[in-house]
């Protein structure tokens, strides 16, 4: 018989227990417009604002996609000025950054006014590759007004008495149709029989 004293006891001990929330990546973006309207033949800037929604500070890889022809590039991200891919930096969580972007006309052609198309910005999770978010862009071309003139007919010296006609070729280097209505600047004496209504 064993007095039960003699028997060792279990003591109960706190084991600690250290949980780690890991950072969840989530974002939104905000644009100022449904359709920007841009020019055909100069350089045109926008902003897209960029909302860390995540639990804590991350960043993200950013890319743009221009239509055929075009180029969008980021102003002062990136390697250089006009890179269409950069990084956001660090965003801290409910913070943002604004993201300037510079659209380039096409340079071999003049897109016709009225044209709609559409980019895509794009931003893959730095702490999740899998994790990625896009924002269309849409713009349209806006109209740009530009002609030249040039006189096709010779003529030698002319009578005061003679009559001189004169014939001009209007050529159209704009992006939409033209009505152009003529006037005429002649010295004093002179007078004009017939002036024609040009559509290009």
């Amino acid at each position: 018989h064993r007095d039960l004293h003699s028997f060792p006891t279990r003591r109960s001990s706190d084991l600690p227990l250290t949980l780690e929330v890991p950072v969840l990546p989530d974002l939104h973006f905000t644009i100022p417009f449904s359709e920007l309207t841009v020019s055909p033949v100069a350089n045109t800037s926008f902003s897209v604002d960029l909302w860390n929604d995540g639990n804590g500070a991350q960043g993200w890889d950013l890319d743009l996609f221009a239509p055929n022809g075009w180029h969008f590039g980021f102003d002062d991200l990136g390697s250089m000025p006009g890179a269409p891919s950069a990084s956001s930096g660090y965003i801290s969580a409910a913070g943002t950054r604004t993201l300037a972007i510079t659209v380039v006309p096409p340079s071999s052609h003049l897109v016709p006014a009225g044209t709609q198309l559409v980019g895509t910005l794009r931003a893959i999770s730095q702490i999740d590759a899998d994790s990625e978010w896009s924002q269309q862009i849409s713009f349209v071309v806006a109209t740009y007004r530009n002609g030249s003139i040039e006189l096709e007919s010779e003529y030698g010296q002319l009578r005061s008495d003679g009559v001189a006609n004169l014939r001009f070729t209007v050529t159209n280097t704009g992006n939409d149709g033209m009505t152009l209505t003529p006037s005429v600047e002649l010295p004093g004496g002179w007078s004009v029989t017939k002036i024609g209504r040009a559509h290009v």
